[in-house]
């Protein structure tokens, strides 16, 4: 007899901070359903075009497929870049969207479910606990095993709802499809009724530790190598360690470890124990300070040898799409063209209105206009340039319709929506060319240098002023003392506060 297992994705990185609420057109640019999203999920073909090849649906397929007797039953994909709170209404939209879509598929022998961990919703305390609970009483008792991005968060609600949990191993994120084939694996085993998994976990009151927080690089690479390990015990179904989205607000927000074994509660009580020990030590590895951008602008123009060789790449902390940012922060284009006008430099910028205003203009055409700080002004300000239209392009999924405007030797990417500056791709996309910039600015805290691997020869960070500064944390507040805003000395007062909380959401 055939097993079917059904998946689905409801993705979202919440930053708090960001007065720009999460649309529903903004899930809408990365939505599939059924057919069309099964198509999606295979070797060579773009799982979420513009952002990855093969993410965790595509995990999930190949493993269920290269079962005997298995089969995907393809339900639901919505995904939206990250940015501020969704709004109430297109949360319930997708909810009660899955779970129709759940109930509707006929028999199933289990439920996978790729979600982020850290989507915020108006109103609510915690969305995705609301959201396993409600698809958990509405397919009973059948196996239900979710994935994580590494910056989710953990809680009663979420952690009651689901028979398995498995999160990223890596940053930059590069193990999206290891973690859905992780994921089908424990579910099948689930379904067939092979192992027993007994959850513990534990709270950790820091949202800042780690740094530089790259998977293969001290300090967090040996909290990595410490989940492999403890994953070779036989007992051991998963081990999990959660850095959580810093800007986000929920009240138990925070690091997390995890570890799930089969049927052995005690040891998996003692087993996290220990791993909360040794994430809480990564505590005072916090980012040092970050560069005005004259300091920044400074350091690119002493480096004439690197500029030569390839790219430096200038990340715009205080703006930074990856973590939440709006994307039209116009600081670092006025430094460049005041204090670096010598620099030639590739800027991201988002003006859905400058866009339309000059979409379709030709090539060589001059314009004078204001770029920028439109959607959020209170945290970034508008800029009037004088340029010359280089190109137009409908890069549709990179940031939809898109002009490259020169102002001098800037050449500003001006994109209609959230412009996903992660890597090389996104400018060579609009006819620019990295090696040939002494700067790329990107969009990005650390993901970017991953990504620019080839060409980038010196990484220099600036901070403005936006939703993705830290300093932009303090505006947050949670339950309980939080590292580093507070000094706290034991992660075992919060954490006993936090999973004493009645499951609910």
């Amino acid at each position: 007899m055939t097993r079917r297992y059904a998946m689905a994705r409801l993705f979202q990185e919440t930053n708090a901070v960001s007065p720009l609420p999460t649309e529903h057109h903004d899930f809408a640019r990365f939505e599939h359903r059924g057919k069309a999203l099964l198509d999606r999920c295979f070797r060579g073909v773009e799982e979420m075009p513009g952002i990855w090849w093969d993410a965790e649906l595509t995990g999930f397929v190949r493993r269920i497929q290269a079962t005997p007797d298995a089969e995907v039953v393809p339900l639901l994909s919505a995904f939206a870049i990250p940015g501020g709170k969704v709004r109430r209404e297109v949360f319930e939209h997708y909810l009660g969207e899955l779970v129709a879509a759940v109930q509707r598929a006929g028999p199933l022998d289990g439920l996978y479910l790729a979600l982020h961990g850290a989507m915020g919703v108006q109103g609510l305390d915690d969305a995705e606990g609301r959201m396993l609970c409600e698809v958990r009483e509405a397919i009973g008792d059948l196996p239900l095993v979710v994935s994580f991005d590494l910056h989710g968060f953990l809680t009663p609600a979420r952690l009651g709802a689901v028979d398995g949990l498995v999160v990223y191993r890596t940053f930059p994120h590069r193990d999206h499809a290891a973690t859905g084939e992780r994921a089908a694996a424990l579910l099948m085993r689930r379904s067939a009724g092979e192992i027993r998994p007994v959850h513990a976990y534990r709270s950790l009151p820091m949202i800042l530790g780690g740094y530089p927080n790259l998977d293969f690089w001290p300090p967090m690479s040996s909290l990595f190598r410490a989940l492999r390990r403890l994953e070779r015990r036989p007992e051991v179904l998963a081990a999990n360690l959660l850095t959580c989205q810093p800007w986000h607000d929920a009240p138990s927000l925070g690091w997390a470890v995890h570890v799930t074994t089969d049927g052995h509660p005690a040891l998996a009580e003692e087993l996290v124990e220990s791993l909360a020990d040794q994430a809480w030590s990564a505590r005072h590895r916090i980012p040092p300070p970050v560069d005005t951008i004259e300091v920044a602008l400074g350091k690119a123009k002493r480096s004439p040898l690197l500029r030569r060789l390839g790219t430096l790449c200038l990340s715009d902390t205080s703006d930074a799409v990856g973590a939440g940012g709006i994307g039209e922060n116009t600081a670092v284009v006025e430094g460049l063209l005041t204090e670096a006008p010598q620099l030639h430099a590739a800027v991201p910028l988002r003006d859905a209105v400058t866009v339309e205003a000059l979409y379709g203009t030709a090539p060589g055409t001059r314009v004078s206009v204001d770029v920028g700080g439109r959607l959020a002004p209170e945290w970034y300000a508008p800029l009037h340039v004088d340029g010359v239209i280089r190109s137009c392009h409908d890069t549709t999924v990179l940031g939809g319709r898109t002009v490259v405007l020169d102002v001098g030797r800037v050449a500003i990417v001006l994109t209609a929506d959230t412009p996903i500056a992660l890597g090389p791709r996104f400018f060579q996309d609009v006819g620019l060319r990295p090696f040939r910039q002494d700067l790329c600015v990107v969009k990005s805290w650390m993901a970017f240098m991953f990504y620019f691997f080839l060409q980038n020869r010196r990484s220099l960070w600036v901070r403005t002023r936006g939703v993705t500064d830290l300093e932009a944390l303090r505006t947050l507040s949670f339950d309980v003392p939080m590292h580093p805003m507070d000094e706290v000395e034991d992660w075992r007062p919060a954490d006993q506060v936090r999973r004493s909380k009645a499951p609910t959401a």
